[in-house]
């Protein structure tokens, strides 16, 4: 019995027309961010371990290995570490802001299902050295923009904001631990557990307004009503910038594609103001993520603040639901002589077709039968050459 030959579970090999959606997707995004000045760099898949600790994912999700002289590694969970990493040793020395741009694999041992793999391919931004609120907006509206440009009309971009949420949680509950527990239970939306906690652990009424918060998700209009929630300056502030950022957002045009929601926390623990979950119909994950980081950098030894999102490339293709096109090329050329097969072939390609050469056929019948499966457009024969017998 033959063996079968199989990959690790949440990994996936990229077949013909697969792949050429994917690049091109990529190409189209990564375009739509050098649109906007981003500049596209790179980073090594595999970081010492102590690297991608730093950005408070769940240890059981990182995959580990050790090298030969003992050290700890791990394939990345993310770019946006990675990134701050290569900025504060890197770059430190040039002038801020950077606008970067970037496309590449990320590794999380996470439970398999549709949408949710091991290994996935992000694509996104980080614009790092700004805390402006137009920095906010900028990555927002490309975000949205992105979205389109990946082929994706019909999507939600929810908002929400560590300051008010995360916030809120500290003002209310003294104990870490407490704030930690009760922010797993926000973002796993186990408000039944969060009720609980609170009822045993926090004041009724400010229980009472925070369960309204989390559970609560609309337009603009919420965030009059859930500007008395809390008198803290920091939740003050936020509630401020998210007004004056839907205002800008509506006068671009996008009103319609974002409403507010402070339930999203997000899952990395480096974020620190707002942030954001952009959805599409047909998949029950986000798209794109992403948010605003001011103190990941500052692990690093480079106090810069920053914001960025990046962009889940299997769970784009999911969402658009295309079928999958082999690749078809223009022409087949056949022939006896290599000599002159090789030069047509190069003529022919320097015309701008996509020529691929004949190694199987021995009529015309059996090239045509190939051109069938191959999507190939056209036939050249060369002259001399006899397929008929």
């Amino acid at each position: 019995m033959k063996k079968k030959w199989t990959i690790p579970p949440g990994m996936k090999d990229v077949l013909p027309g697969e792949a050429k959606q994917r690049r091109n997707l990529i190409n189209r995004l990564m375009e739509g961010f050098s649109s906007y000045g981003y500049e596209e760099v790179g980073t090594s898949s595999l970081e010492f371990y102590d690297v991608v600790e730093r950005d408070g994912m769940d240890p059981s999700e990182v995959f580990k290995l050790v090298d030969r002289e003992g050290h700890i590694l791990a394939l990345r969970p993310d770019v946006t570490t990675p990134i701050a990493r290569m900025v504060a040793s890197r770059l430190r020395d040039h002038r801020l802001p950077f606008r970067l741009s970037y496309t590449g694999s990320t590794f999380r041992y996470e439970h398999v299902q549709v949408g949710r793999q091991r290994e996935f391919t992000q694509v996104g931004v980080e614009l790092i050295g700004s805390d402006d609120l137009m920095a906010d907006v900028e990555v927002l509206l490309l975000a949205c923009e992105s979205i389109e440009r990946a082929g994706i009309e019909r999507y939600k971009v929810g908002i929400g904001e560590i300051n008010v949420t995360q916030g809120f949680l500290e003002e209310m509950l003294s104990d870490e631990d407490l704030v930690e527990e009760a922010r797993e239970l926000v973002i796993a939306k186990n408000f039944v557990g969060l009720e609980v906690l609170l009822q045993e652990h926090a004041h009724p009424n400010q229980a009472h307004a925070f369960l309204q918060l989390v559970r609560k998700n609309g337009g603009p209009e919420i965030l009059d009503e859930i500007a008395g929630f809390s008198q803290n300056t920091a939740y003050q502030a936020a509630i401020a910038s998210l007004c004056e950022l839907a205002k800008v957002v509506q006068a671009y045009g996008y009103g319609d594609h974002i409403f507010f929601d402070f339930s999203i926390l997000r899952s990395f623990s480096y974020y620190t103001g707002f942030v954001f979950e952009g959805y599409a119909e047909g998949i029950g994950h986000p798209v794109c993520g992403g948010g605003r980081y001011d103190r990941l950098l500052g692990i690093f030894g480079f106090d810069a603040p920053a914001v960025g999102f990046a962009l889940g490339v299997e769970r784009i293709l999911i969402a658009r639901d295309e079928k999958v096109m082999v690749d078809g090329r223009d022409v087949l050329i056949l022939g006896d002589d290599y000599t002159e097969v090789v030069i047509k072939a190069r003529e022919l390609r320097e015309m701008g077709l996509r020529v691929e050469v004949d190694l199987t056929s021995a009529s015309l019948a059996e090239a045509a039968d190939y051109m069938q499966d191959k999507n190939i457009k056209r036939l050249f024969v060369l002259e001399g050459d006899d397929y008929g017998k």
